[in-house]
């Protein structure tokens, strides 16, 4: 048996006129015949094939801008990792009190005299 990772955006697959779902973690287990021809088609081996990166990059004055307009303080010699941290906090603090904010609908109807 062989463990594969799908290529990126590959739900399903399909061998010998069977359809076949990949797994929620992107992976297949197939017979080793079966993994031989998958290979061919981008499927790659586990133990090589990193999995999907979630990671992006972002520059370190984006995330101190970012954090600013938020009107959280950062300091600018903090870590990469901790910026994005507190990016990450700020934005849900942000939304948890948007959310708690009643709102306020103007009817253009009235409040004008003509």
């Amino acid at each position: 048996m062989a463990r594969l990772f799908a290529p990126e955006g590959v739900t399903s697959y399909s061998h010998n006129g069977h359809a076949f779902d990949v797994d929620d973690d992107g992976t297949i287990e197939v017979e080793d015949h079966v993994a031989a021809s998958l290979r061919h088609h981008g499927f790659k081996d586990v133990e090589v094939a990193a999995p999907p990166s979630e990671s992006v990059s972002v520059k370190r004055e984006d995330l101190l801008a970012a954090l600013e307009m938020l009107g959280t303080a950062a300091n600018p010699t903090m870590r990469a990792d901790k910026l994005a941290s507190a990016l990450t906090a700020a934005v849900k603090t942000k939304a948890k009190d948007n959310a708690n904010k009643p709102t306020l609908t103007l009817d253009k109807n009235k409040g004008s005299a003509a």
